[in-house]
Formats: structure tokens, C-alpha cells, sequence
């Protein structure tokens, strides 16, 4: 891959995604390359930038600019750090590129309804469940609602007409079985141990009684929270060091590290990735 920068004008008609991951060294960071094997793996439409230079510099004053994602976890370069374009605040720009890219596979892999979801009111979903939530679950909401990836993982959603579906009422309802379960003996997961640790329900499996969880550790962001499979019928928990919409494109393309899914790839097999949504499945809500 050339690591050289390009001036800003050559991006305006070409691409809908920039990654610049710049840094001063003729070699490319191992960060660098990291996105690199990301970007060559799932081909979404995006230039990465390795080299900083004038034209990353006249990048935010473009007028084709229309989101800027900074680094999830800061600046750590010693390039000078690019300012914020004419009228635009210091919290411009606030996803997670590998989210965006993640979000770009899955809907071209499984489209989502040609009517979007209902609008979420995010922060008083927020404060009604005691935590903020992770970008890349709010992604999927806002672009697929609630309803079933190939009929095999219904994705939670804040608000939802189906009592089955609804982020707000399972995390009740899965708190109190927790909590019954543990109380009678039956082993938390290792991660629970730590004081402060915490589970939050964002899907289930179909037929199977099972949970995906986050994971959520004191002092840890949102978006750092990783994914636990509960098993719903057993005690076995089985953790995975990614976020929920990474988790959900892996069990979906078959490359997720799990014991579990087996249904899907092998009885169901799909050839072609399908989302159904709640009305489209459940029928007419009773609530």
C-alpha cells in the first residue's frame, strides 16, 4: 500500500471514506497495518492515509468533508494534531472508524428495511438503564430496529413494540433471572468478578433460551465493552474480545471463534443474509 499522501482535491469524487492514519516514518506502524489488513479484508469503500503532509492538513477546510471520526482512543503521534474546520466545535466527529467499516460490511452482507427504524431518544434511554451505551450498538438500532438476523439473532432495541425485543425490559427481566441464578449458586463468569462489573442484554438467540451480553468493567468506556454468549439452558459463558456489531458480522460470516451458532451454518445454511423485522415477524403488537 503507498503511504504517501495525496492532495485533498483528489479525494472529493472519488471515495466516501478517508482513513488517515498518518505518521512521519517511511515504514508503515503497526497500527497502520492493522487497518490496512481490515480495509483489504472486507473491501469497503475507503483510502487510507499513512503519511501526515500538506493535503492532510487542508482536509478539514474541504468543502466535501462531512464527518470527521477521531482515534477512539486519542492522538498518540507526534504530528500536529488537525483543528477543527470553520464552524465546527471541538466534538466534531464522534464514531469509531472500524465501526463504520464494520456497519459499511454488514448492510451490503444483510440490507436493513427500506423503512428506517423508529428515532431513538438516546439519553433517556441512557439514564433510564444507569449506563451510557456503545456507539456501535446505536448504529445498528438506528439502521436496523428490532428484528432477526437470519432468523437466528434478534437484535434488542429501546422502546420496542414486542416485549421480547425491548432493550429496557430485558435488561430488567435478565437482572432478576441473574440474579436468582447466582444467589442459588450457579457460577458468575469470570469477568463478573471484578467489583463494579456488570452485564447488559443486547440480542438473543432464537429457540434457544441463550443471551449476548455486553460486558461492561468499571471505568471503561462503552465502546471498549466486549461480548458474552450465555447459553440458555446452562451455566457456560462464552466471551469475546470485540464489540456487538463485530460480533454480530462474525457470527454472520461464519468467522467468529464459537461454540455455538451451529443451527445457523448447519441446518439453516444461508445463502443469501436476511433481517426480518419484529412487525414483519411477530405480527401486530399486544402491548
Amino acid at each position: 500500500m503507498p503511504w504517501s499522501c495525496c492532495a485533498s482535491a483528489e479525494y472529493s469524487t472519488r471515495i466516501s471514506c478517508l482513513l488517515a492514519a498518518v505518521s512521519e516514518t517511511d515504514d508503515p506502524t503497526d497500527h497502520q497495518r492493522e487497518l490496512s489488513a481490515f480495509v483489504s479484508e472486507h473491501r469497503p469503500p475507503v483510502t487510507l492515509i499513512g503519511r501526515f503532509g500538506a493535503g492532510v492538513r487542508q482536509l478539514p477546510a474541504h468543502p466535501g468533508l462531512r464527518v470527521v471520526v477521531p482515534h477512539p482512543r486519542g492522538y498518540r503521534g507526534t504530528s500536529p494534531v488537525l483543528p477543527p474546520p470553520p464552524g465546527r466545535g471541538a466534538g466534531w466527529g464522534s464514531r469509531n472508524v472500524r465501526s463504520m467499516i464494520a456497519l459499511d460490511a454488514l448492510v451490503r452482507l444483510c440490507p436493513p428495511p427500506a423503512d428506517p427504524p423508529p428515532a431513538v431518544g438516546w439519553a433517556q434511554v441512557e439514564r433510564a438503564l444507569g449506563a451510557a451505551l456503545p456507539a456501535d450498538y446505536k448504529q445498528l438500532v438506528e439502521t436496523y430496529g428490532d428484528g432477526v438476523f437470519d432468523d437466528t439473532i434478534w437484535l434488542l432495541a429501546p422502546d420496542s413494540a414486542y416485549e421480547d425485543c425491548d432493550l429496557q425490559t430485558q435488561t430488567t427481566e435478565r437482572n432478576e433471572i441473574l440474579a436468582d441464578l447466582w444467589e442459588g449458586g450457579e457460577a458468575k463468569p469470570a469477568g463478573l468478578v471484578e467489583a463494579g462489573a456488570r452485564v447488559l442484554p443486547w440480542a438473543f438467540e432464537e429457540g434457544t433460551g441463550a443471551f449476548l451480553y455486553w460486558l461492561a468493567r468499571p471505568g471503561q468506556h462503552p465502546d471498549e465493552w466486549t461480548v458474552l454468549y450465555n447459553e440458555g439452558r446452562g451455566p457456560l459463558w462464552e466471551h469475546h474480545d470485540m464489540g456487538c456489531l463485530a460480533f454480530l458480522l462474525a457470527v454472520l460470516t461464519g468467522t467468529a471463534e464459537t461454540q455455538y451458532f451451529g443451527h445457523l451454518h448447519e441446518e439453516l445454511k444461508p445463502t443469501e443474509h436476511r433481517f426480518s423485522t419484529a412487525d414483519q415477524t411477530l405480527g401486530t403488537s399486544q402491548r
